[in-house]
């Protein structure tokens, strides 16, 4: 069975065929790449998707257990924090402790004086939660999009 499936799906804005006809299926495993020119429907097509916007018709069709984000093309104005701290924030608490302990580590660099004991009961609570894969994507993207976390 397809996670993805969309069939004859149409969608326009003010008279304008965004999406025409569009029949598709995403299978588990597959990888998706969109490509294509400003204005071609791309986010229309991934918030289409994930159920921000009803096609005028045809159907999509999600899988139950499938999850479905994207990363929108303007940031919003609302955020307020630093990098590290906005991409932690999707991860819940593993995301909370992630911060609190990047934080007070960036303090333990910066002054040698700063109390070690907090940064250790912090690392209690990470390794209880299996937390430290989350610090390490978090800096594989801010390193491979050449972004300061700070």
């Amino acid at each position: 069975m397809a996670l993805v499936s969309l069939q004859n799906v149409n969608l326009s804005f003010a008279g304008t065929a965004i999406l025409e006809n569009l029949s598709m299926q995403i299978e588990k495993g597959q990888r998706i790449c969109l490509l294509g020119r400003n204005g071609t429907g791309k986010t229309t097509l991934m918030r289409t998707i994930a159920g921000e916007l009803a096609p005028d018709s045809g159907e999509v069709q999600i899988a139950q257990e499938v999850k479905i984000s994207y990363f929108a093309q303007n940031i919003a104005s609302d955020l307020d924090g630093s990098v590290f701290a906005i991409i932690a924030s999707g991860l819940g608490e593993k995301g909370r402790l992630i911060v609190e302990y990047h934080e007070l580590d960036r303090r333990c660099r910066e002054n040698v004086n700063e109390p070690l004991e907090p940064v250790e009961a912090l690392r209690q609570k990470i390794d209880a939660l299996e937390a430290w894969a989350s610090l390490d994507e978090i800096g594989r993207i801010t390193t491979q999009m050449g972004i300061d976390p700070d």
